[in-house]
């Protein structure tokens, strides 16, 4: 699943931490990403975003939380993607799913699952939304997520913040100093970016002879390059 994790260091008009309670049955962190694969793929999504209140350095390169991350600084969680699955003759667009009632982080990442499913589930069964065409996704669209201070970007173009993130993990990848001057060389996509695009590419290739390869990272350096325009 294409995915990437990033921190949100306050939730907004979070619950009141004795309001929260605990979400009934266990599975663990990595059921919980396969069912929600399960759902982006139905909706056709991309550009997904989780943001949750883990710390930067406690996201990994891959985009995913370290294994080692400390507590976050809240369990609040928002689920960005776009979709691009139809319903009703246009497409569902981007949305945004929050999630603040429960007092783990992964619970509240699990009822977002929950949501999903019984979306999909109005599409499959029948219902008010269903017969609406898709309506049961209106009250969670949302326009893509950016940073302050910069423009909205339209649904056709992949979020600026995302853009910068792919530069810098190319970047990374390629074994090149990251500066401001590097990232906005990345982004004209001239043919020094697509060389370095190249390197990160080769470099994290899982078929390399000295095994130094990483599938996982591979897939998201395609992903970089694809969005930068690069490949």
């Amino acid at each position: 699943m294409d995915v990437r994790f990033r921190s949100l260091p306050e939730f907004p008009d979070p619950t009141a931490s004795w309001k929260r309670k605990g979400l009934g049955g266990e599975q663990s962190y990595t059921q919980i990403l396969e069912r929600l694969g399960k759902e982006l793929t139905h909706l056709k999504a991309r550009n997904v975003v989780i943001e949750t209140g883990h710390r930067a350095e406690d996201i990994r390169l891959d985009g995913y939380v370290r294994s080692s991350a400390r507590k976050p600084a809240h369990p609040g969680v928002r689920l960005w993607f776009e979709s691009q699955a139809v319903r009703g003759g246009k497409a569902v667009g981007y949305q945004c799913h929050s999630m603040d009632t429960y007092r783990e982080w992964q619970d509240n990442l699990r009822a977002l699952v929950l949501r999903l499913e019984a979306l999909r589930a109005v599409d499959r069964y029948g219902g008010e939304g269903s017969q609406a065409g898709g309506e049961q996704y209106t009250g969670y669209g949302k326009l893509p997520p950016f940073t302050p201070g910069s423009e909205v970007v339209p649904p056709s173009a992949p979020p600026k913040h995302l853009k910068q993130e792919c530069a810098e993990l190319l970047l990374d990848v390629a074994g090149c100093l990251i500066s401001q001057t590097a990232v906005e060389q990345m982004l004209e996509a001239g043919e020094a970016a697509k060389r370095i695009g190249r390197m990160a590419a080769g470099s994290a290739h899982p078929d390399r002879p000295d095994q130094s390869g990483d599938e996982a990272l591979f897939l998201r350096v395609q992903k970089a390059r694809e969005l930068l325009g690069l490949d």
